[in-house]
């Protein structure tokens, strides 16, 4: 199958995944142009422990067999998640697995690097958003979901998701498939269409959702921020993994995406580890969450 041949190719040309599951193979490395599927599997594992699994490397044994082995199987959507962000995968090296899938169809979508230099059309104005960022326990972000409602202001077939560069894909949850290829804005974002099940006509409303899921390829902020045109209502919420609390949290304004912030406020972390800020009526912001790690 071609996904397994590209994965068992990323695994044996690129020197850092390579170097990654040799580590773990120590005296078991007899032939360097095999892969050792035993440590592949401790490699997943230690990525397992990381995500607050407890796994032995022998409960990975079928799923890398069927991902890597000699008679390969069909490798699902979040295994492949798995290989990608285990072995700290490039953008590039995440695409070239995904255009193997058929994920196309809408599943998910990893960003794409076509550069264009105008961003689409803007035909629906924002009634409710709600982003809710989820950091794990390496204190990095591991996934995040929006929901939103929008109103069409003209005819509407499809939402530009708009994210960071770092972004690895974009998942549609409800409102309907992604639609063509992703592609880039400017240098600093990606971007990939989600049609709607239907045309929705103006002044009509539609909700959707998307979860949108991150590898960082460096140190990954301790912000999330969102820039907003006009909303009616906005709920920011962040919420942090028991094993990596942070000593500090900001809610925080920002004149632009590329200057320090404006005014801020220490907020208190609630009990079940998060917090949650819902302004109204907002236009022409950049507004969200910082934090620290750092002792007080």
């Amino acid at each position: 199958m071609e996904l397994n041949r590209r994965l068992v190719e990323l695994l044996l040309s690129r020197a850092s995944y390579r170097m990654r599951w040799k580590r773990k193979a120590g005296t078991r490395l007899f032939d360097e142009s095999t892969l050792n599927q035993q440590a592949v599997c401790a490699v997943l594992a230690d990525y397992g422990y990381t995500q607050g699994l407890e796994l032995d490397p022998r409960q990975m044994k079928d799923t890398v067999s069927r991902a890597v082995g000699s008679r390969p199987g069909k490798i699902s959507g979040s295994t492949l998640r798995k290989f990608i962000e285990a072995f700290e995968m490039s953008t590039e090296d995440a695409q070239y697995l995904w255009d193997a899938t058929d994920a196309r169809s809408g599943e998910v979508t990893v960003m794409g690097t076509k550069l264009v230099k105008v961003q689409p059309p803007k035909n629906y104005r924002t009634i409710t958003a709600q982003e809710i960022h989820h950091i794990g326990p390496d204190g990095k972000p591991r996934e995040h979901r929006t929901n939103l409602i929008l109103e069409a202001t003209n005819l509407l077939e499809f939402y530009p998701v708009i994210t960071s560069a770092d972004a690895v894909s974009i998942e549609p949850l409800r409102g309907g498939p992604v639609a063509g290829k992703p592609y880039r804005i400017g240098n600093e974002f990606t971007a990939v269409n989600i049609r709607f099940s239907e045309p929705v006509r103006p002044r009509h409303v539609v909700s959707l959702e998307y979860k949108t899921r991150f590898i960082y390829t460096e140190e990954s902020p301790t912000q999330f921020r969102r820039h907003v045109v006009a909303v009616d209502t906005l709920e920011i919420c962040v919420d942090f993994d028991p094993e990596c609390l942070p000593t500090r949290i900001w809610w925080s304004q920002w004149p632009g995406l590329d200057e320090p912030a404006a005014s801020e406020e220490l907020v208190p972390l609630r009990p079940d580890n998060s917090v949650t800020k819902v302004v109204q009526n907002l236009k022409n912001a950049v507004v969200g969450f910082r934090w620290s790690f750092e002792s007080k």
